[in-house]
């Protein structure tokens, strides 16, 4: 109806072409006021006026309709005569009336309408599948009560997918710069929230590889008492609490304060605190090989510490050049809380301060320690062993002093003055001098004392020991220095040797006579107040079961008769046990593996991990930070996605003609609504696409301002997996912001639509 009516000369030509491309193979009926395009495309032209027909250029001819049905009745005359002849018989004999044929013409619609339905029916089982083809050829399928089938070759007016979005294609192109500002406008929203994501990534990698690192040096540390990370964790938290609810009062009542100075209540509150989440472990013989039997692959490396004493003797020159021997043996610190910190924090803090176990293979050291000096290599057996220097390449005075080197000042070292020095470890039966019975120690008189250099006796009797039977020499080998950037922590300045020798001590230790000889003194000082010792003194005995005060956490008699039955090798069980996991997999494996000891019914036996703490609270900062930027951040994104569709509002109000065109040549209202939605997912593809494209190229030059400014360098690191899921973010906020102008769109009038100038 008029669809060249409100449009110019070549808008007119469009539409005609396109109209006549439709009746290829439809049939177009068009109502218009301009005769030259209709007698320029129409192949029949009717012309009204007042309500009469004027002129029709086709005429309908009878004649001719007449031929084609006498040429279609010609083929099928006989058959229909056959059929007349049992309609007459059967069903109009009633009537008495006769089937016509005239011209072969059947007129048999009046014969049909006075049968009855029972006769028609009756008429028609006589009829086989042929003979009612020739009614359909006929066009008399009411005989028969068929319903008319709808040719299924027509198929309704519709816009595909492709043409909706070529259109919107074609009139973004159109408005090229319009449509470069909507997509960067709307891409400010996803660079923003495309950086936070980054900078939540970046610091997640920091976090992990800090974790790493912090693995390689703090273990999972299993001591003789556990203090849960929880405890910890809670102090912590009502440190930072100090504010209690009964502070600051709304009433000018004073009381009393029956815990006396609130300086040192705090303290007895921190104290009680503390060892509320003291439990004691049991660390067994058994357990050690528990330990040792790990899977490989939940961890990087173990450190078994047995608090065994190592008997060494070194040779020294005296002021006049003779050689003399020194009793430099090492003996382990003993078990106390400083003791068990220094060792969480991976400072060997219950090992003897200058003389250090390795931890691991070769290869394990290595990775984080370098080889110092051209001679220096790594022990290839229990004899050899290494010297650890600092950072700096110094050495501490004590350590020279405790084992015999003569310090100067001015004196400058290297790494060949050390590499070939020797050590005398000597057995125990070798060391120490037991009583004629083997009841208890003649000499030393304690476990801490040691032989005199000045004293005859002394010397004389080292010298025996140390060419007998009971002697091991020990080489250094090597200089070790911890690696730059190393956070590893598994000796410090020290002399250090390999687990194997540690395993050979206590084995030689524990088959000794002085051994032999505690370990009975323990069986039958079992049910007694005191405990006996093979150096003559008697230590009360305090049996512990929970804790029994901070007393027995820092040199308590319980712990003090336990490191005496292990530093002479009484006992096989481990002084205590690190795990260096090299990941949080590895962390989260050992951790299950210690805990289903207990699981089992084996004992009771906690580990401390103090990188948890940190991490905790670490990732509790960045979950919070993360949360309030990504919150902020979409706050852009929701202003973006509203500015898209007050553009696309705009849109529909200047293509209001064109919804009206497409209309009126067949678009559906669905149609229309996929035009605009189309028009928006474009937008918002190119908007996704442009923000990530962006923010690539941001990353990295915000990296390197934050490391000029913190000195950490790559903090920003955009996962590809949210670049993908921000650009269908984009593409669905685009969508759903041209929803509404889209069905706006769709429900415009058509004729108003056309009238529009």
């Amino acid at each position: 109806d008029e669809p060249t009516g409100a449009l110019d000369s070549e808008l007119s030509v469009q539409v005609m072409d396109i109209l006549k491309e439709l009746a290829k193979d439809r049939l177009v009926i068009m109502v218009t006021h301009n005769a030259e395009l209709a007698y320029q495309y129409a192949t029949r032209i009717c012309r009204f006026k007042d309500g009469q027909l004027i002129e029709d250029t086709n005429p309908y001819n009878p004649q001719e309709e007449r031929a084609c049905e006498d040429e279609v009745q010609e083929q099928v005359g006989g058959e229909v005569r056959d059929i007349a002849q049992i309609l007459t018989t059967d069903t109009l004999c009633e009537q008495n009336e006769t089937l016509n044929i005239e011209n072969e013409h059947i007129d048999i619609g009046e014969a049909t309408k006075r049968s009855s339905n029972r006769k028609r029916k009756k008429a028609m089982k006589t009829l086989d599948v042929h003979d009612n083809q020739v009614f359909d050829k006929l066009g008399l399928n009411s005989l028969s009560k068929k319903k008319k089938r709808k040719d299924k070759s027509f198929k309704p007016t519709s816009m595909s997918a492709g043409m909706a979005f070529g259109l919107s294609w074609r009139n973004l192109v159109s408005k090229k710069r319009r449509t470069f500002f909507t997509s960067f406008a709307g891409a400010i929203g996803i660079i923003g929230l495309a950086l936070v994501l980054s900078i939540s990534n970046g610091f997640d990698l920091f976090v992990n590889k800090m974790q790493t690192d912090m693995l390689a040096g703090i273990p999972l540390g299993i001591y003789q008492y556990n203090v849960r990370d929880s405890v910890i964790m809670d102090m912590m938290l009502n440190m930072s609490q100090s504010d209690d609810e009964n502070s600051y009062p709304d009433n000018d009542d004073i009381s009393i304060n029956a815990g006396g100075d609130s300086a040192f209540g705090f303290i007895t509150d921190f104290i009680d605190s503390f060892l509320d989440g003291v439990t004691k472990n049991t660390l067994s013989e058994d357990f050690a090989d528990y330990m040792r039997k790990m899977p490989s692959d939940y961890y990087s490396s173990m450190s078994v510490a047995y608090g065994l004493r190592y008997n060494i003797i070194s040779k020294v020159q005296d002021g006049d050049g003779n050689t003399i021997y020194k009793d430099v043996s090492q003996l382990p610190e003993e078990l106390t809380a400083m003791g068990v910190a220094q060792t969480v924090l991976g400072e060997n803090g219950l090992q003897s301060k200058y003389w250090q176990v390795l931890v691991g293979d070769e290869q394990n050291m290595l990775k984080d320690y370098d080889l110092i000096g051209e001679n220096s290599r790594y022990p290839q057996n229990k004899n050899e062993i290494l010297l650890c220097i600092n950072e700096d390449n110094s050495i501490n005075k004590s350590l020279l002093t405790n084992f015999g080197f003569a310090y100067d000042s001015e004196h400058s070292y290297s790494s060949e003055d050390f590499i070939g020095k020797q050590f005398t470890l000597l057995d125990n039966d070798a060391y120490f001098q037991m009583s004629e019975d083997l009841t208890y120690c003649n000499y030393p008189y304690s476990l801490d004392a040691k032989y005199d250099v000045e004293d005859e006796d002394d010397q004389d009797y080292l010298s025996q020991a140390v060419g007998g039977e009971g002697a091991q020499t020990l080489t250094v080998v090597g200089v070790i220095r911890k690696k730059k950037g190393s956070s590893a922590a598994y000796v410090s300045s020290a002399f250090c040797f390999t687990p194997e020798l540690a395993e050979y001590v206590l084995a030689r230790s524990y088959a000794s006579q002085i051994a032999t000889a505690q370990r009975a003194l323990d069986e039958q000082s079992r049910n007694l107040i005191s405990k006996p010792t093979v150096f003559g003194d008697y230590l009360e005995d305090v049996e512990i079961t929970q804790n029994n005060g901070l007393g027995d956490l820092v040199g308590g008699s319980v712990l003090k008769y336990t490191y005496l039955m292990r530093a002479v090798g009484a006992s096989k069980s481990p002084s205590y046990i690190n795990v260096y996991p090299g990941n949080a997999t590895q962390k989260e494996e050992a951790g299950k593996y210690i805990t289903d000891w207990n699981k089992k019914g084996n004992g009771n036996v906690g580990y401390f991990d103090v990188s948890s703490m940190f991490l905790y609270y670490v990732n509790v900062i960045l979950d919070v930070v993360s949360t309030i930027l990504i919150a902020v951040a979409s706050i852009s994104l929701v202003v973006s996605t509203v500015m898209i569709g007050v553009i696309t509002s705009n849109s529909v109000i200047e293509r209001i003609r064109e919804i009206g065109i497409l209309r009126a040549i067949g678009a559906r209202k669905q149609d229309i609504r996929h035009v605009f939605i189309a028009e928006t997912s474009i937008i918002g593809l190119s908007s996704g696409l442009i923000g990530i494209a962006i923010t690539y190229l941001l990353c990295p030059i915000i990296s390197l301002i934050i490391k000029a400014i913190t000195g950490i360098g790559s903090l920003l690191s955009f996962n590809p997996l949210h670049a993908l899921l921000l650009v269908c973010l984009s593409l669905l906020l685009t969508v759903i912001s041209g929803i509404i102008p889209a069905i706006g769109a769709s429900r415009k009038n058509v004729v108003d639509a056309l009238r529009i100038d």
